[in-house]
């Protein structure tokens, strides 16, 4: 028996992100057609039919194409049996068959997990995080055809969070939505993508730093009539200003990155915090901190409303813009 089969038959593909376990799929069928061959697609999940259907089919020759590909799913769930029949056909492969395994995990304490260890045959898939996050979202987008810069991903990502699924989709909808200006932009996300938790507080803490009230106001009204937590809000505003008064410590001569890590924020947010910085003066942001303080503990150990207490709040905070605006 081969006990070295050919890596380009058999194909391992793991992760708990059913979404990246479809792209690495999708990307197969487009390896195999990009070198012109046609196939057969055949899928299994493991549980449902006997493992000796599965093999028998493995082993044959497909009669209306070249070659077949068979995919089986949820191979997490093989049993020991199972498990011992799949290496017997693994470790012989039939030359007209590619297989490819999909599940969350593979156990590698197995017999059969040690086996496809020591074949390199397991291709891990975890899910991107941080400025890998950012990176997929830019490279998807161009595979699309379009544009989009880490500002942009940042806003998305604040308002769908690091699901790549919905991501995923929600990049497709906005290259759509972007149409022949090829590039997708913050205003493109604020107008298509459904705002989650997460979004509301950006968009809040924004317009707290840009002094737009009524913004605020309304934001607020949006976030507390979906029960969030009138302390956690609080501790949102709280950051932020300590945030502009951090930025307003920083010297001219500070690089982006330098401020990065002193305001503890990605390098690409603090040009927008350095210019919010410039709405507010130092003492009335030490002042808002001692009213925040206030309204602290009267969220704590009074019934007021906390959407009174807020709303009171945002208003005194950014009692400039009201003026203006008045």
């Amino acid at each position: 028996m081969n006990s070295t089969p050919d890596n380009a038959s058999i194909h391992v593909f793991i992760s708990g992100d059913a979404h990246l376990l479809k792209d690495a799929t999708k990307q197969l069928e487009e390896r195999i057609r990009n070198n012109k061959q046609s196939f057969i697609r055949e899928e299994f999940v493991m549980g449902e039919k006997p493992m000796l259907e599965l093999i028998h089919r493995a082993q044959t020759v497909p009669l209306f194409a070249p070659m077949q590909l068979i995919y089986v799913h949820a191979i997490h769930k093989i049993k020991a049996d199972e498990a011992s029949a799949l290496l017997g056909y693994l470790e012989n492969p039939s030359p007209k068959t590619m297989l490819c395994l999909c599940g969350d995990k593979i156990d590698q304490r197995t017999k059969f997990g040690q086996w496809l260890v020591k074949q390199k045959l397991i291709k891990k898939l975890d899910p991107p995080k941080g400025q890998q996050l950012f990176l997929w979202l830019r490279d998807r987008a161009k595979k699309l055809g379009y544009q989009m810069d880490n500002v942009a991903a940042q806003s998305l990502v604040d308002f769908v969070g690091d699901d790549s699924g919905l991501l995923a989709t929600e990049i497709e909808k906005l290259c759509t939505f972007a149409g022949d200006e090829k590039l997708i932009t913050t205003e493109h996300i604020a107008a298509v993508v459904p705002a989650t938790r997460e979004a509301s507080i950006f968009v809040l803490t924004e317009a707290f730093g840009q002094r737009q009230l009524t913004r605020a106001l309304n934001t607020l009204g949006t976030m507390l009539d979906d029960r969030d937590n009138g302390l956690a809000i609080l501790a949102m505003i709280v950051r932020q200003v300590r945030l502009l008064l951090q930025a307003q410590s920083l010297t001219a001569d500070t690089h982006d990155a330098q401020a990065a890590q002193i305001l503890g924020v990605p390098p690409f947010v603090v040009s927008g915090i350095k210019k919010q910085a410039h709405n507010y003066t130092r003492a009335e942001l030490q002042q808002i901190l001692q009213k925040i303080q206030n309204v602290d503990i009267l969220m704590k150990s009074s019934r007021l409303s906390h959407r009174l207490q807020l709303e009171h709040l945002l208003v005194e905070s950014m009692a400039k813009v009201l003026k203006e605006t008045a």
